[in-house]
């Protein structure tokens, strides 16, 4: 009583008729004491396995119709007449579980997939994701190079505020050189937080230690750790900034093989640099500290 349970849904392009995404199953609770006014109330909507597939360019592209649906879907009236009664939705809490979307990009070869465990949207329309797996593979000239995020929460307000935490990244590289690098620096812990303030200013945080057993903190004056920040102060004014604590330079070994004179093993770098750009120019400032580099020659 009060619930409608759904089951197989699929939703198609509105003029091809293939399939964007499928429901396997979608739970409707109506609050019972809006029956009683001859209103139709949404209380809560619950979907269980739901998969999806993407495409951006070549002929089965399909982004644009998936853009046309969401912006049709919120431009409707939140109330809808129907035989004198009254249907509304807007309200309404929403969970989500198993979900797994698949996206591919012609043009460039490269594909990525989405999985979460669990998504909720509450009354403020605050998206909560948990248990959150990225991973986006991409070629070039021959060459195959990935990249896996694990164990995220992803956490997106009304206001365009997003921010993720992940348990750790993992790259990948089909390079002998790229791969040998990459294969040692996985990302223990990362962070990322986009802020946008009242007048339209946007700003980007992504933070992370290759060290999964020490978070970056300020006070943490010792673990390797990065801090990379993107953002527009005001308008036509773009901003890069680039921190990094302690990092090995070992890893960028097999980059330097050519450079045997090099003795990398105890070498660590800190920097900070900034790259200021607006409609006159474009300025880079800053510095970097090397410890424990040793020439041999």
């Amino acid at each position: 009583l009060g619930t409608a349970t759904l089951r197989d849904i699929t939703i198609r392009e509105p003029h091809e008729g293939t399939s964007l995404a499928v429901i396997r199953e979608a739970k409707v609770s109506v609050d019972l004491s809006s029956l009683l006014r001859g209103d139709v109330v949404v209380d809560h909507i619950a979907l269980a396995g739901v998969t999806g597939d993407v495409v951006i360019g070549g002929a089965d592209d399909n982004i644009d119709d998936i853009v046309q649906q969401l912006s049709g879907t919120a431009n409707e009236p939140t109330e809808a007449t129907n035989k004198g009664g009254r249907g509304r939705v807007s309200g309404a809490t929403v969970s989500v579980s198993d979900v797994a979307v698949r996206v591919a990009h012609r043009a460039t070869g490269s594909t990525s997939q989405l999985s979460a465990a669990n998504v909720n949207v509450d009354a403020e329309r605050t998206v909560t994701m948990t248990g959150v797996d990225i991973s986006a593979q991409a070629s070039r000239d021959g060459q195959l190079a990935s990249v896996e995020l694990v164990s995220a929460t992803v956490v997106a307000t009304r206001d365009s505020a997003v921010s993720l935490n992940a348990g750790g990244m993992r790259t990948n590289s089909s390079d002998p050189r790229l791969h040998t690098m990459l294969a040692e620096s996985s990302v223990g812990l990362l962070y990322v937080e986009r802020v946008r303030g009242q007048r339209g200013d946007w700003e980007w945080h992504a933070m992370g230690s290759f060290d999964s057993s020490r978070e970056p903190a300020p006070g943490n004056k010792t673990a390797e750790s990065f801090l990379v920040s993107v953002s527009s102060p005001f308008a036509g004014t773009h901003e890069v900034r680039v921190q990094g604590k302690n990092l090995k330079l070992a890893r960028f070994a097999p980059l330097l093989a050519s450079y045997p004179q090099l003795e990398l093993e105890q070498a660590t770098a800190s920097v900070e640099w900034t790259v200021h750009a607006n409609g006159e120019g474009v300025s880079v400032d800053g510095e970097t500290y090397l410890d424990g580099l040793q020439f041999s020659h």
